[in-house]
């Protein structure tokens, strides 16, 4: 888990640290100073590329431009002393930056964005999915499409979508909270099919599970395939979907794919 400690906005820094709640370890990384202008965008997504112990190990943290046009990764590995700063031009800007993203002139955050095997992936609300590759350095467009889904009326229900990535694989999740409080969520989830360049809606987890965050609050969302659940005493969070109600705030869970859709506060 690698979390930033909390410094005034205006300082355009930030400090991270990796936590590992199973052995209370902690590992402190540098303050990351970040380009002193209000047209950049500091994303609360910060990943590493393997066992954040090994020497091997680089840990990433976004930046993009005003309207999208530049994007920064910042990198740090343990042998390092500090943060280094690459700067690309992305040639896809509507697609990394939302149209609320280029409305607020300040620190936001997006929830569209996810990391995987060296790569950082965006998903927009108007459907395209862009990937750019650290290693080689490139841009790509992996779909232009919009996803169809239900017609929802703004008035009756609260919605929102997640962009997981977890297991080699892409997920979009789509959490619809109805106004009656004691009412189960309808939640669809879809799989990015690498194969036909589409999204596949899942019918089941297949035993792994996906937690929701908030990412107003900067906090992810992320997945865990069947294989790690595969322990006996973690079994029982297989095939959930966890979140917190917009209704009361409180944290519950629902059994996806289930025909009694299991509703459960935590």
């Amino acid at each position: 888990m690698i979390k930033p400690k909390k410094l005034p906005i205006h300082n355009y820094s930030c400090e991270y640290y990796v936590y590992n709640p199973r052995t209370n370890a902690v590992i402190s990384l540098p303050r990351l100073n970040l380009p002193q202008h209000h047209g950049y965008y500091f994303l609360h997504l910060a990943t590493f590329s393997s066992d954040p112990t090994s020497p091997d190990c680089e840990f990433y943290v976004p930046t993009v431009s005003f309207m999208g046009i530049y994007f920064f990764i910042n990198t740090y590995s343990i042998k390092d002393t500090k943060w280094e700063t690459d700067k690309f031009h992305c040639p896809y800007p509507r697609s990394i930056v939302t149209p609320f993203m280029a409305y607020m002139e300040r620190s936001i955050v997006t929830p569209f964005m996810a990391y995987m095997d060296r790569c950082f992936y965006f998903y927009s609300g108007e459907g395209t999915l862009v990937c750019f590759d650290i290693v080689h350095k490139t841009w790509s467009m992996l779909l232009s499409k919009q996803l169809s889904l239900w017609s929802i009326e703004m008035n009756l229900e609260q919605w929102a979508y997640y962009f997981v990535a977890y297991g080699g694989h892409l997920h979009v999740v789509y959490l619809i909270e109805k106004k009656v409080v004691d009412r189960v969520p309808e939640c669809d989830i879809f799989r990015f099919d690498w194969m036909e360049s589409d999204w596949k809606k899942m019918e089941s987890l297949e035993g792994g599970a996906i937690f929701l965050g908030n990412p107003v609050l900067g906090v992810p969302s992320f997945g865990v395939s069947a294989e790690v659940i595969g322990k006996e005493e973690t079994k029982m969070v297989a095939n959930r979907v966890y979140y917190v109600s917009s209704h009361t705030s409180k944290p519950c869970s629902l059994v996806y794919g289930s025909t009694d859709h299991m509703h459960i506060t935590l």
